[in-house]
């Protein structure tokens, strides 16, 4: 069961994360989470600067991404949006979503696509490690500092 933003103490992105962790019993696979919740992945051609974007159809989840757009960014867009349909909040195209929520969406990519920071990791190292764009690893170094902080 995914919780409701105010039953967490944690970001709502952190709360989701450590569910599907210890859900999926430590790997989380991006197209596992899709089957299990319904949800389809499409590449689609679509217009310049649009990364892509989610819908609900009919109780089904559907995820698009701009063919166009470079592989690496592409997965990174791909688990934003699936945060947005996790949270029911996908399908918004009058700019409702609140930077806050697009920030939790990211934070979610962030953790999913990087599980583990190390000691003394860098986003360069983290961009090379992982291969995801310098934003979402400066965005988990960020998050890992927070934790280490609060503990």
């Amino acid at each position: 069961m995914i919780l409701p933003l105010h039953a967490m103490k944690l970001p709502y992105a952190v709360g989701l994360y450590r569910e599907l962790h210890q859900k999926y019993g430590g790997t989380i696979d991006f197209h596992t989470i899709c089957h299990d919740h319904n949800i389809l992945f499409e590449k689609a051609h679509l217009s310049p600067g649009v990364t892509g974007f989610s819908i609900r159809v009919n109780g089904t989840g559907v995820i698009i991404m701009n063919a166009s757009v470079k592989r690496l960014e592409r997965h990174a867009y791909a688990w934003h949006e699936l945060y947005h349909l996790l949270r029911g909040c996908a399908g918004t195209f009058d700019n409702v979503i609140s930077r806050r929520e697009e920030h939790q969406a990211d934070l979610f990519a962030a953790l999913c696509m990087i599980p583990e920071v190390q000691y003394g990791d860098t986003p360069h190292c983290l961009v090379e490690r992982h291969s995801v764009p310098v934003e979402l690893a400066t965005l988990r170094i960020e998050q890992e500092l927070r934790m280490n902080q609060a503990a």
